[in-house]
């Protein structure tokens, strides 16, 4: 008798765990669903994100940017992780694409580096690329190595020469 009780606890408990998991599962995903940034209703008007209602991104509205120094074209910096690279494909996933510029981005790796938001500052990290990533002068970081950007840091990725801006 107290081995068939024990077994029917183990069977309730079973049911029971697989219940709340699915609750679990089922309000984490549909809470995620649920979300939807804030879009203005102004001319050029975009998401959190700086993605305007065309596809474009308004630069103007990110937090922080990079810009090239020899082709004037500005990157916005937008959410707590910015992977910058060189795609080769529609497949390579990148917030900051480099392929479009004149000037170095042919030395740019394919996923070359990351800016990384920690509470209000932001820091830059090497992803292992070929031809490494430099600050003027504090030299070239190590991979993985994070690195405290400051306002007006010049940044070397491959051969591509960008300033870190704030605001």
């Amino acid at each position: 008798m107290a081995a068939s009780s024990y077994g029917s606890r183990i069977g309730s408990t079973r049911d029971s765990d697989q219940a709340d998991t699915k609750s679990r599962t089922g309000s984490r995903a549909a809470s995620s669903r649920k979300y939807s940034p804030p879009i203005s209703t102004g001319p050029g008007a975009g998401d959190l994100f700086g993605n305007s209602k065309n596809g474009a991104v308004d630069v103007s509205s990110a937090p922080a940017k990079l810009v090239s120094r020899g082709d004037d074209l500005e990157f916005g910096i937008f959410g707590m992780r910015t992977v910058i690279g060189r795609s080769k494909e529609a497949a390579d996933k990148l917030d900051i694409d480099l392929k479009k510029l004149a000037h170095g981005g042919d030395r740019v790796s394919r996923r070359h580096a990351e800016i990384v938001l920690r509470g209000g500052d932001y820091f830059i990290r090497d992803l292992g690329s070929l031809n490494g990533t430099y600050i003027a002068g504090s030299g070239k970081l190590g991979r993985d190595q994070l690195y405290k950007l400051k306002d007006r840091d010049q940044v070397v990725l491959g051969g591509a020469i960008l300033q870190f801006r704030r605001g």
